[in-house]
């Protein structure tokens, strides 16, 4: 391949701004919550999590996505990347609460707090990370832009294509969570997908 191609990064500025601010705020919580709880989020959550930001940056802003409108192999990679390896790294830095933790009292108390106990919001949540619903969720999103005609919107459009992408990652996040099970979820029974 030519020198140009490994050089080929656009970096979009709201999306790297977006996973930055994400990282940011990671990065705080889970410093403030190291000074109580250093064995639950030990260096390599942190590594877990900042590495899942960096594979999003690399799967939207390297040559995988510039080049993922002609080669075919760059965007199922692209996709591979925002499906299984980004998701699961996010899920092991155990995000919840370091993100939580690292907004401003004045956010999280006031307009997060009543939201995180409104318990309709809270079921609703717990069902979309069962096992079961997850995958069924991951699998339609993948199958869904992969008909010809979703496909084909997706390139010719990139507002699309940013929504096909978030589709992909948010999807594969809600598998990822009840296969990992990051703290502080409560195992919630058996992890087969044919089991009651």
């Amino acid at each position: 391949m030519s020198e140009s191609f490994f050089l080929a990064w656009a970096f979009p500025p709201w999306v790297c701004v977006a996973l930055e601010i994400a990282a940011i705020v990671y990065w705080r919580g889970w410093w403030l919550i190291r000074k109580t709880r250093p064995a639950i989020f030990p260096v390599w959550r942190l590594g877990c999590f900042l590495a899942g930001i960096a594979s999003i940056i690399v799967a939207l802003s390297s040559p995988l996505d510039v080049f993922s409108d002609r080669l075919l192999f760059l965007h199922m990679a692209q996709h591979f990347v925002l499906m299984s390896i980004a998701p699961p790294l996010i899920v092991l830095g155990a995000p919840t609460v370091p993100l939580l933790r690292g907004l401003p009292r004045w956010f999280v108390r006031p307009v997060l707090g009543p939201l995180i106990r409104t318990i309709w919001l809270r079921r609703f949540f717990k069902s979309l990370v069962s096992l079961r619903v997850a995958w069924i969720l991951m699998n339609a999103a993948y199958i869904g832009w992969h008909i010809p005609a979703a496909y084909e919107l997706a390139l010719r459009s990139w507002q699309w294509h940013i929504v096909e992408h978030t589709c992909f990652l948010f999807s594969s996040i809600l598998f990822w969570w009840p296969v990992i099970q990051p703290w502080p979820s409560r195992f919630s029974g058996s992890r087969g997908l044919l089991q009651p």
